[in-house]
């Protein structure tokens, strides 16, 4: 049971660093959440850890290809189809599958 509890103790210090450290450091610190989670996680929280890293990836994709209309609607409509499924998860009263936002 406390190996249980030491693990979900790791899954929040991940998030609450993921939270505060700077954009450009956090792709590094995925790199081992996500590595945490293959090997101690189920497939929920490597679900979870991967759609961030995703979100994460689009949203600073947005930012530098301002230049580029074509990827930077590409980059938009697979943000926005992830985040409407969070609402979608949301509305239809399913808030224990939704996703936290790293």
């Amino acid at each position: 049971m406390s190996f249980l509890l030491q693990f979900e103790r790791v899954r929040v210090i991940y998030k609450y660093a993921l939270d505060r450290i700077p954009k450009h450091q956090a792709q590094e610190l995925f790199k081992y959440y996500t590595m945490f989670e293959k090997k101690f996680g189920d497939r929920r929280g490597i679900e979870d850890v991967i759609v961030s890293k995703r979100r994460f990836q689009y949203e600073e994709e947005v930012k530098v290809f301002t230049v580029t209309h074509q990827c930077l609607n590409n980059r938009w409509k697979k943000l926005l189809l992830i985040l409407i499924t969070d609402i979608f998860l949301f509305l239809s009263g399913k808030p224990a599958q939704l996703r936290r936002v790293v």
